[in-house]
């Protein structure tokens, strides 16, 4: 969390910091810890036996030393790959990490941001309640039809939308139930921010490679949020604005 010219910003972690280390692995989510990252997000997926991991990519081929689909491989499969040495030999060992770890270890550091892909989804509500992170967490859902249960199943934990235009808060969010509404920097404005907010919504700017004229531009605009791949380098533009 960043406070610029009296106004906060919480940072949101995608994939974790995965300029840094490995995306989605335990690496990437320690290194957040040094940068004033708020919310880490992970990508929840099934393994074919029902293990919940935190792992982007439908296919295994991209980030780690297997191959096939997540989804169809057991978890005794997966708990033995490599998802660093891809990255770097200095990650070498790197697991792709489950769930239920990353949030037993992380939170009370961390809040969560749940990209939820797969999986039974009242096992994932079951896991966010027994967890007591359901007040520290938030979701989002591809599939409209996920989403409408999963809502249905817990209705109390945040659901985050993404929006286009500030007619989109009141035709798409508000109706959904939404707490977050997600804003791409191309669609970032002060009327969409200002309609947000008259909504009681948090505004979160998805801006994966920032510079440090989009950040300017949102502590600008007080968004809320802002969804982001390298957390060292809002750091560097606090750093730099504060000098």
């Amino acid at each position: 969390m960043y406070t610029i010219n009296g106004h906060t910003i919480e940072l949101v972690a995608h994939r974790g910091a995965n300029g840094l280390a490995p995306e989605n692995t335990r690496a990437a989510v320690e290194q957040c810890l040094k940068f004033g990252v708020d919310v880490i997000e992970l990508d929840v997926q099934r393994s074919l036996d029902g293990t919940l991991y935190n792992f982007h990519d439908g296919s295994l081929n991209r980030t780690t030393n297997g191959s096939g689909s997540l989804f169809l491989r057991h978890s005794r499969y997966i708990d033995a790959l490599d998802a660093g040495s891809w990255f770097s030999h200095d990650f070498t060992g790197e697991r792709v990490p489950k769930i239920q770890d990353l949030i037993h270890e992380f939170r009370g550091r961390l809040r969560f941001y749940l990209d939820i892909k797969s999986g039974s989804l009242r096992k994932i509500a079951s896991m966010i309640r027994a967890s007591r992170i359901a007040e520290e967490t938030f979701v989002w859902f591809a599939s409209p039809k996920r989403e409408k249960r999963f809502r249905r199943i817990a209705p109390d934990v945040a659901l985050k939308v993404n929006v286009r235009t500030p007619e989109d808060i009141t035709r798409t969010a508000l109706p959904r139930g939404a707490r977050i509404v997600e804003i791409s920097t191309d669609n970032l404005s002060s009327e969409i921010v200002a309609e947000a907010h008259s909504n009681n919504l948090k505004v979160m700017v998805n801006d994966l490679h920032g510079d440090h004229a989009d950040y300017r531009n949102m502590v600008d605009l007080k968004v809320d949020m802002i969804n982001l791949d390298r957390p060292e380098r809002f750091a560097d533009f606090v750093t730099k604005a504060d000098g």
